[in-house]
């Protein structure tokens, strides 16, 4: 256990060190005062692996990482983003930008 050999400036144990912080990649149980690794598709986590707070390369939804997001929702900057209409099928968000040329 982490109590018996880690400092009050070292902490936590992950991966056989003492660490002042649990690395990204990881959450913290305040059981063991150990940091356990995320669950592989999620880029960061809280309190379990499957708790996902945000993902890479997939879209975070309802505290978990998916590969596309569900009907109503549109996927941007890697999180679900429910549609602000009622057309279930939206694919883009429902904003739209102009440009110009000189």
């Amino acid at each position: 256990m982490c109590y018996a050999h880690c400092s009050p400036t070292q902490q936590y144990y992950y991966g056989g060190n003492c660490v002042n912080v649990c690395p990204n990649g990881t959450f913290f149980d305040f059981t063991n005062v150990y940091c356990y690794d995320c669950n592989a598709l999620c880029l960061t986590c809280q309190n379990s692996s499957l708790n996902c707070t945000s993902c890479s390369g997939t879209f975070l939804y309802a505290n978990t990482c998916v590969t596309q997001c569900p009907s109503g929702y549109y996927g941007q900057s890697n999180v679900c983003i429910q549609c602000s209409n009622s057309s279930a099928g939206c694919s883009q968000p429902l904003t739209f930008s102009t440009s110009t040329s000189v």
